[in-house]
């Protein structure tokens, strides 16, 4: 009961952001977000292309089939959960891909002190918009 309440939330808050001037003004959040953390490895297009694969031990997944492989849909809720360390991918083993929940909750107290830990839906609504972009990027 509690993972479908979880989900429900995050699939309602996922509704409201695609559909809210909130992303109409500032469409670009989660593909900076790619850009700036993800791209090094996964490539600017998701392929799992990025120029750091040369000195990875793991290669990068590609990011573009992950609806296909889920039956179609995309896997908001596991992506989110990767994302922000909730849950750990096998192909990471002992974690290759950093934990960018901690990674996020980190920089926003170090830029706004302790006032940056009272809002962990700082956090939260980084790593939405950075998997609304994982979900842009889904081949048919």
């Amino acid at each position: 009961m509690k993972y479908q309440t979880k989900l429900y939330v995050f699939t309602a808050l996922f509704a409201v952001l695609a559909s809210g001037p909130l992303l109409a003004e500032q469409p670009k959040i989660g593909e900076s977000e790619f850009k700036n953390y993800c791209a090094g490895c996964h490539g600017l297009g998701g392929k799992g292309d990025g120029p750091f694969v040369e000195f990875l031990k793991t290669s990068p997944r590609s990011l573009t089939a992950l609806a296909q492989e889920n039956q179609g849909v995309f896997p908001f809720q596991r992506i989110y959960d990767v994302i922000d360390g909730t849950s750990q991918m096998p192909a990471h083993g002992t974690r290759d891909m950093p934990v960018w929940g901690e990674r996020y909750a980190t920089e926003i107290v170090s830029q706004y002190g302790e006032f940056g830990t009272a809002h962990p839906q700082t956090v939260r609504c980084r790593i939405l918009e950075l998997v609304f972009f994982l979900s842009t990027l889904q081949e048919r």
